[in-house]
């Protein structure tokens, strides 16, 4: 039993030491012991942030603005009839609403565009700066933001942006149903030459808008069919999650609607309020809409997905290069690339094995493994070799990736400016950075990017957002541009009438636009907020695109810092700085305002010190092959913190003859409630003999939760002491107990009384013996969907009563539903969080008035 707590005791701290060694290696920031405001006003000794900027000294962007500025921008960009749509306009299906137009100077426009043959093109994006639609740069645009949303959806939620960007995607989408015919595809509306011989709002166009049709025996518009139908399929995935919440409420549908209405009606009768008898009947038609809402949006994935699959067969039939007129300079160089990504996109939505196979055969075929070019609207071989590793797993496609991307990484072949921007074209360079670090972030989030891939994304969205002293990014952060090359932003209001002469104007853009990322600087980092400086300042659908949804991948880390700050919250002991050795060890003071020195009269029975710790559940766990993770949202110092808060106290649990199991009264601390800091029972430490209380359990976890067994616990030390130390001794050791204690069929969920679970991913972790990750594989899939677990209706897998929130650690629609996918959030983060969470420091009294105080992350 001593030597199985040796085991933990020492891979807790090597753990330690290793990450305390790799945080020494990690750029020192400096200490403020001030608040030095560097973009806001100190008001009180703290700082008062400007519009974009958050934080103590307000030096952090406030990337949800961001997101919402750059949903703002689409929005500005729209044709065709704007929510709420009068009669004349209401062509939409049923079950639908679009939230209401927010751009106050836009309005309807193009509402009479058609094809030769009449048919209905309205609706769709405007380009860029200009008033054209092309179907090339629309899907291409309607993919990326799609992509982003589905591997980052909990940034949009947690920004209050979801519903939005369901809205940009499906006005986009919705265009492009309309686009392929019978025998062609609508490849443009809109004239160039009529179109940029007009400066003016696009409400007043009154020029010709014809629509350019690209016959698919004659023309051939391969690369425009191939990005629409991969726009269809990327979509398709994002409204059929939409899909998946009414399915799990299907079953119960009927019950809501018969017990809402019976149940407020039964009430007013006996109240005589028959106010509730109305309350009613809203909430069950508001079911109803609910249900319509859900039930459309299944089909509508469904249609998107099977006119997706159509528009690639009919195109697939005489692929070829459309080079005709009326594209101007929207052409390709090649449309191996696009079929290859809509065959992919397909396979990701449908999971049609035979789109699979085509996709790696051409793949192969056409040499897409090696590419210079960036990813764009008319390359997108980078962003394929990608997507071929996220929808197959297969290595080969994630080296061709890195491959491409390590080129664009500094001292590579991309040219970098002085200021740090990587220049990848003359034409909009801000654009091509921004696709590859959206790139490079998803390549992060897909286990596929190093550390340094996430550092290239940051430099890149920071220049973009200001780092360099100015915001590229208009009406965002500090000296944004306000002359975008933008005719509809440039316009007075109605009924002022406009022309060429707001083009030359020196004044800034009359009206707001919001959030659009321009064209950007030339090599030597030069700029000027120019309107007439198309190649600079223009703004476009596709520009934005990447760089939304890399934006996104920021605002999820807020969830890692408020985490660890919930358990600084829990700290016990004298908190930081309590004197020169603790300002050496721990990186930060104490961040949690109403906390202060607690318990440090905590003592074992011989008088030892048994101060720090945490107050109740705090687990030595943590994912080493997430540090970049850490380290990309700022918080990898924070988090060895808290790591060493918990192993300082560890290392003094264990006596010569007896282990610390737990220190306090359950009793007298339950009869108490107040703050930790004006504890005045006693606080007796428990001490668990190891010859006559056999605390193996707690000796391996060193926690004093209770047990049902220890087998488990002590398989799990000896592999995580393997796992830090190469011991062979003690992967021999874990690898008979496994076997010998049958760890193989694990039933109980993982949690702090049973790691069994927990072990037989740790084997496989430790060994890459097949064995044991088909052992978890069992377990975890009795967790999903349809299996042993229960669910709620809402969708959580739902074991126990008691605090079933700490068990849903197995996928994403359980994070989701913590932050808030069902309306509400269950943390101090999101829409509707918990204000009364059972905890006593987070009440503070003062006379007879009560200040409740945020807790962080619970």
């Amino acid at each position: 039993m001593r030597l199985c707590f040796v085991s933990v005791f020492f891979a807790a701290f090597t753990l330690h030491e290793t990450l305390q060694r790799e945080n020494n290696n990690v750029d020192k920031t400096d200490k403020k012991t001030t608040p030095v405001c560097v973009n806001g006003i100190l008001v009180d000794s703290s700082c008062e942030c400007p519009a974009g900027f958050i934080g103590e000294t307000c030096e952090d962007y406030d990337y949800k603005l961001v997101l919402e500025k750059s949903l703002l921008f689409y929005e500005t960009q729209r044709s065709g009839c704007l929510p709420p749509m009068r009669k004349r306009c209401r062509k939409r299906k049923k079950g639908y609403r679009y939230q209401p137009n927010r751009i106050p100077y836009r309005d309807d426009s193009a509402t009479g565009d058609v094809d030769n043959l009449g048919r209905d093109l309205t609706g769709g994006y405007y380009d860029a700066g200009d008033h054209v639609k092309v179907t090339a740069t629309i899907a291409y645009s309607m993919t990326v933001i799609a992509w982003g949303l589905i591997h980052f959806m909990d940034a949009y939620i947690s920004a209050g942006q979801y519903t939005y960007a369901l809205d940009c995607i499906r006005w986009g989408t919705d265009y492009l149903l309309k686009v392929r015919t019978e025998d062609d595809l609508i490849v443009l509306v809109g004239d160039f030459t009529l179109d940029h011989e007009f400066w003016g709002r696009p409400e007043d166009m009154t020029m010709l808008r014809p629509a350019c049709h690209a016959s698919y025996n004659d023309d051939r518009p391969t690369s425009e069919a191939m990005l629409t139908s991969a726009a269809l399929s990327a979509a398709s995935i994002v409204f059929k999650e939409i899909g998946k919440v009414w399915r799990r409420l299907g079953k119960i549908y009927v019950i809501l609607l018969m017990a809402t209405d019976y149940t407020f009606t039964v009430y007013a009768i006996l109240t005589s309020q028959k106010s509730f008898v109305s309350g009613g009947r809203y909430l069950k038609y508001d079911l109803l809409a609910r249900h319509e809402y859900y039930v459309h949006n299944t089909r509508y994935s469904n249609n998107l997905l099977s006119k997706a699959k159509s528009v690639y067969e009919k195109f697939e039939e005489t692929p070829g290069l459309f080079e005709g007129p009326c594209l101007d300079h929207y052409t390709f160089p090649r449309y191996t690339d696009k079929v290859v990504w809509a065959e992919a996109w397909y396979y990701k939505s449908s999971n049609n094995e035979t789109f699979r196979s085509k996709a790696e055969a051409h793949y192969i075929q056409w040499g897409l493994e090696n590419t210079l070019v960036p990813f764009a609207w008319n390359d997108v071989r980078a962003g394929t070799q990608l997507l071929m590793y996220n929808v197959t797993g297969e290595k080969e496609y994630a080296v061709d990736f890195k491959t491409y991307l390590n080129d664009w990484l500094p001292g590579h072949e991309v040219d970098y400016t002085p200021l740090g921007l990587a220049h990848g074209d003359n034409w909009a360079p801000l654009r091509m950075a921004a696709n590859q670090a959206f790139l490079a972030l998803l390549a992060n989030n897909l286990g596929v990017g190093p550390k340094t891939y996430t550092e290239f994304a940051e430099s890149q969205i920071g220049y973009m957002l200001g780092d360099t002293g100015r915001s590229f990014v208009t009406n965002f952060g500090v000296n944004p541009p306000v002359r975008p090359h933008h005719r509809s932003s440039s316009c007075p209001s109605e009924p002022d009438s406009c022309g060429w002469a707001f083009l030359t104007a020196t004044e800034p853009n009359i009206q707001t636009l919001e959030g659009g990322l321009v064209g950007g600087p030339l090599i030597d980092d030069s700029y000027t907020d120019d309107r007439q400086d198309y190649r600079a300042n223009e703004v476009a659908i596709d520009y934005n695109a990447g760089f939304q949804s890399a934006i996104a991948d920021y605002d999820y880390k807020l969830v890692l810092e408020k985490s660890l700050l919930f358990y600084e919250t829990q700290r016990s002991g004298y908190l930081p700085p309590a004197n020169k050795n603790d300002r050496r060890k721990y990186q930060y003071e104490n961040r949690i305002p109403y906390r202060d020195d607690s318990a440090t009269g905590d003592v074992n029975n011989r008088g030892g010190d048994m101060t720090g710790g945490y107050y109740d559940d705090f687990q030595l766990f943590i994912h080493l092959c997430k540090r970049d993770a850490y380290i990309s949202a700022a918080q990898y110092k924070y988090a060895l913190d808290c790591i060493r808060w918990g192993t300082d106290y560890l290392l003094k649990v264990k006596n010569k003859n007896d282990l610390i199991v737990l220190l306090g009264d359950f009793t007298l601390d339950r009869q108490f409630w107040g703050r930790p800091e004006d504890m005045t029972m006693p606080r007796p430490a428990c001490h668990a003999s190891f010859r006559y209380d056999h605390p193996t359990a707690e000796a391996m976890l060193t926690s004093s939760a209770l047990f049902s067994r220890y087998k488990d616990k002590v398989v799990w030390a000896e592999a995580w002491y393997y796992n830090s130390s190469n011991n062979d001794a003690f992967k021999g050791k874990a690898v008979v107990h496994y076997s010998q204690w049958r760890l193989d069929s694990s039933v109980e969920p993982f949690a702090r009384n049973d790691v069994g679970a927990g072990a037989q991913l740790l084997m496989y972790d430790v060994t890459q013996e097949n064995e044991y990750a088909n052992n978890f594989k069992k377990y975890l899939n009795d967790w999903l969907p349809g299996r042993t677990v229960p669910y709620t209706p809402l969708g959580l897998a739902y074991y126990k009563e008691l605090s079933p929130l700490i068990l849903a650690e197995f996928a994403k629609s359980q994070i989701g539903y913590m932050l808030g996918d069902t309306g509400r959030s269950f943390t101090n983060f999101g829409v509707n969080p918990p204000l009364r969470p059972h905890h006593r420091s987070r009440l503070i009294f003062c006379g007879k008035h009560k200040t409740v105080k945020p807790l962080a992350f619970i």
